[in-house]
């Protein structure tokens, strides 16, 4: 009933598929031929990946929320994603620049939101507070709650480091 009264009031967009399907394609083709080794094209992506990308660039979205490390690396630090690739292959990997352009150039100026953020932004929100019976109980009990929820997130396949989760516990002075 919620989601058929958010749709009657126009809260949701919909789109053509064929139109977000044809450029997916396309830049499927491309982000797929930006990284060579051994001079052969380096598969990095999957076409439902990039769909989403594109949905929310037709949409017109502030930000994407996207978790898959590989997608969000060539969009936001490509020289990032370099070095991640070198040392998985063990091998030097060139890039094609002039396709790195062109993926660039069709995907614009999309910002990326991962799970870890919305989640630190939810723990600041007060969004689990409710869970603070246990406060008296249990030494550093903010800093478990915001703990457990990262590694929550680690464990259940969001890319997120040792070193990112301490630095949030830091920055959030848990």
């Amino acid at each position: 009933l919620i989601l058929a009264d958010s749709v009657a009031k126009g809260h949701f967009k919909f789109i053509d598929n064929s139109v977000v399907s044809e450029k997916a394609e396309i830049l499927t083709e491309v982000a797929n031929n930006i990284f060579l080794i051994d001079g052969k094209p380096l598969k990095i992506v999957d076409k439902a990946e990039i769909e989403g990308l594109i949905l929310a660039d037709v949409a017109h979205a502030e930000a994407y929320v996207m978790d898959e490390r590989t997608l969000r690396l060539l969009v936001e630090d490509y020289r990032n994603l370099l070095q991640l690739l070198e040392r998985k292959f063990e091998k030097k990997i060139e890039v094609d620049k002039g396709n790195l352009k062109r993926f660039r150039e069709f995907i614009g100026d999309v910002k990326i939101i991962r799970s870890v953020e919305l989640m630190v932004i939810a723990y600041e929100s007060g969004f689990f507070n409710q869970y603070n019976s246990g406060k008296k109980y249990v030494y550093d009990y903010n800093k478990k709650i915001l703990e457990g929820l990262l590694w929550g997130l680690r464990l259940r396949g969001c890319g997120i480091s040792t070193q990112e989760i301490n630095d949030i516990l830091r920055i959030e002075r848990v």
